[in-house]
């Protein structure tokens, strides 16, 4: 298996509707929080991963925990960590 097969697997499933309307791609989405939940995470513990994979993925904007506004800061701080 080449490296680059290692690097597209995603750790977390998650999709990018209804929490984000800038991309429709659910694996652009589901990569950038694995990135967050395995790099940013656990230094800054700001999130639960488990309840927060598990609201993200039932998409119900009504949960108690999480709301879009949070999903596309992560998603920012994801793309802040790609980026360096």
């Amino acid at each position: 298996m080449s490296v680059n097969a290692l690097c597209d697997i995603l750790i977390m499933k998650v999709p990018a509707k209804p929490w984000t309307s800038v991309t429709t791609d659910n694996n652009f989405v589901s990569h950038l929080v694995s990135l967050y939940l395995t790099w940013w995470n656990p230094y800054y513990r700001s999130v639960d991963p488990d309840l927060f994979v598990r609201d993200m993925s039932a998409g119900d904007l009504s949960c108690s925990f999480y709301s879009p506004l949070l999903v596309n800061a992560i998603l920012v701080l994801a793309c802040v960590r790609l980026a360096q």
